[in-house]
């Protein structure tokens, strides 16, 4: 047996393949059209999200712990979405009661990962996102970001509103007409 896991998982993986016999190029196409794609539609919806302040589970990151580690103990979303494929989240409402991020005892000083990342209202990761006419609210102290998305190709973020900035990430992006209290 290999001591590696991750060869002993690709030598099963061959070994599957190399038993899989398929003739013709239409049983081929039986055989992969029944996997599912994975394309998110998320339309016309309001989505409700509270959070209360408890102290004893909702602490600031401490110092021990990689940089990756406190990022991800921080980040709370009240939507994320993920997928392999398309994401297209179109006309939804998006409203989430937060405690506000600046009355936290910190222990003096606050770190961009704790008052930036405390609370992204929206998420979204693909590989083609577009985000077209939402509405996203939340407390004018919870955040600084109501939407963030991390697009592998394109990533078009275009006619929302919200309370707080938008971050569109992807190779070729656009943001477009969108509305925002702050900055």
């Amino acid at each position: 047996m290999n001591p590696n896991p991750i060869l002993a998982v690709l030598y099963m993986i061959g070994d599957l393949l190399t038993k899989l016999h398929l003739a013709t190029p239409g049983e081929v196409a039986a055989a992969t059209a029944l996997i599912p794609d994975g394309r998110v539609l998320f339309h016309n919806n309001h989505v409700t999200t509270s959070y209360t302040d408890d102290e004893e589970t909702d602490q600031p990151p401490t110092a021990e712990g990689t940089l990756y580690d406190q990022i991800w103990d921080q980040i709370t979303f009240s939507a994320l979405f993920v997928s392999l494929d398309d994401i297209s989240l179109a006309d939804n409402q998006f409203q989430a009661t937060v405690p506000p991020y600046l009355s936290r005892d910190t222990g003096g000083a606050v770190t961009l990962v704790q008052l930036g990342l405390r609370f992204v209202h929206v998420g979204s990761i693909g590989t083609t996102i577009r985000a077209i006419g939402n509405g996203i609210s939340e407390g004018f102290a919870s955040t600084l970001l109501s939407y963030a998305s991390l697009a592998l190709y394109t990533n078009l973020t275009t006619s929302n509103e919200a309370t707080h900035a938008f971050m569109t990430i992807a190779p070729k992006s656009a943001e477009a007409n969108n509305l925002s209290l702050t900055p």
